[in-house]
């Protein structure tokens, strides 16, 4: 298999919701009573006397529990197939770039870009909003100005060097494939709480809005792990959408690259989480596009990240 530059991005986390959640709490806990300042916030001064908020709460606590159950779980074999795919002709550019040894050491200069990025193929980042394509995150890298999903311009004062997508290997693009209606994916049962998720009318900041968000977030995977293992979620249609995800981001990393220029890498993000949330990124970054996996290696092919190592290898 093609070498593989690993990258090992360390954090020891809580979820999410927790945030969020102390957030709101240390809000509303407050001595002093909060002013409602926006949309976002009018509900939050009243958190514990709401109810419905009470409730949704604590359905996502059970569902926060819940997803310990899917810690370890083995869904896919591991593979070791090669992609079989066409070349992508870069933008522009010469594939070659000069100069010798000597001239490179004399000639040292700071290069700057980011090797961790989520587009609307993670998950996490399409269940809170994300729209952006992995074309559209390499498109901003190169400073080009792309739109917030408030419908606001992003633009980097300065373009990048170097430049990474590196969504979540685990159910790559499949909350995205069962949001839009559009695709086969989403007319299953499976599909059908996630569908319009990110409908431009979906997009509301109230404080129901946002725990609904946090419903989906909390609620996918296990749902997922859940069906896949049933078999009430086919096996093989879950493979073939991570499969056509991973096929868009080499393309999109392909399309975008110029050596010497904008330096681009097909990559993505395994995450070995534990039981008591604590989470360990690692991005697995190929030097090449030429020979790559037809899946990326996902916790749910083990969770062990020597399986991961030797899976390289």
């Amino acid at each position: 298999m093609n070498k593989i530059n690993r990258q090992l991005n360390y954090r020891k986390s809580v979820s999410t919701f927790a945030v969020v959640a102390m957030g709101l709490v240390l809000t509303s806990c407050s001595d002093t009573k909060m002013e409602p300042s926006s949309e976002a916030f009018s509900t939050a001064a009243d958190v514990h006397s709401n109810e419905i908020a009470i409730a949704e709460t604590a359905d996502i606590d059970a569902l926060l529990d819940s997803r310990k159950a899917t810690w370890g779980v083995k869904l896919f074999a591991t593979e070791t197939e090669l992609l079989v795919r066409k070349q992508v002709q870069p933008q522009s550019g010469d594939a070659t770039v000069g100069g010798t040894h000597e001239q490179v050491q004399k000639e040292r200069t700071a290069y700057f870009g980011d090797l961790h990025v989520h587009t609307a193929y993670s998950f996490d980042g399409y269940a809170f909003g994300t729209l952006a394509t992995p074309y559209d995150a390499y498109r901003f890298a190169r400073g080009e100005a792309i739109k917030n999903p408030a419908g606001f311009d992003m633009q980097l004062t300065r373009p990048m060097d170097f430049y990474a997508v590196t969504d979540h290997a685990m159910f790559l693009g499949l909350a995205k494939a069962a949001a839009d209606t559009s695709t086969t994916f989403s007319k299953n049962a499976f599909s059908e709480t996630y569908n319009g998720l990110n409908a431009p009318d979906n997009y509301g900041t109230d404080i129901l809005s946002s725990f609904k968000r946090l419903m989906t977030f909390s609620s996918f995977l296990p749902n997922a792990v859940s069906q896949v293992t049933s078999g009430e979620l086919d096996r093989e249609e879950v493979l073939g959408v991570i499969r056509s995800a991973w096929d868009d981001t080499i393309d999109a990393a392909d399309q975008f690259n110029d050596p010497g220029q904008f330096t681009t890498f097909a990559a993505y993000e395994y995450t070995s989480s534990s039981v008591d949330s604590g989470n360990l990124h690692r991005n697995v970054i190929f030097e090449g596009s030429d020979r790559l996996p037809r899946e990326p290696f996902s916790r749910f092919h083990s969770v062990n990240p020597e399986d991961l190592w030797q899976w390289m290898d």
